[in-house]
């Protein structure tokens, strides 16, 4: 009997989903894109690509938190890869209503199907 490995393990992220909808947090991922260089003005364009996801808020345990990558107040997210086109990067951010959490260098693919992204209240 042969099993589709990638498949049973994103049924397990959809099931363990479901099954934490109660916590689940409706956020939009921000990311900036870089545009193309234009020589008669010399600007380099870019654009924010938008995509609505939600997301599962942990806290970072006492004993991660090293005050340079991990400082206090800062919250760690579960973002199914499926519902992103792009694994979150250092000048992406995500809306909460109108709070925006700023994506830090802390982001780990726990596995192909769901990333463990560190976001940090965006300071003004």
């Amino acid at each position: 009997m042969a099993f589709d490995i990638p498949q049973l393990s994103q049924n397990v992220v959809d099931l363990a989903w479901n099954f934490a909808e109660s916590i689940v947090v409706a956020m939009t991922h921000k990311s900036v894109v870089p545009g193309t260089y234009v020589p008669a003005n010399g600007v380099d364009p870019q654009s924010v690509v938008s995509t609505e996801v939600g997301v599962i808020p942990l806290t970072f345990k006492s004993e991660e938190i090293d005050g340079k990558l991990v400082k206090s107040g800062d919250k760690k997210i579960l973002v199914r890869a499926s519902e992103l086109p792009t694994m979150p990067k250092q000048d992406d951010y995500f809306m909460e209503g109108s709070v925006r959490w700023d994506v830090t260098g802390y982001v780990v693919p726990t596995t192909d199907k769901l990333w463990k992204v560190g976001v940090r209240r965006h300071q003004t």
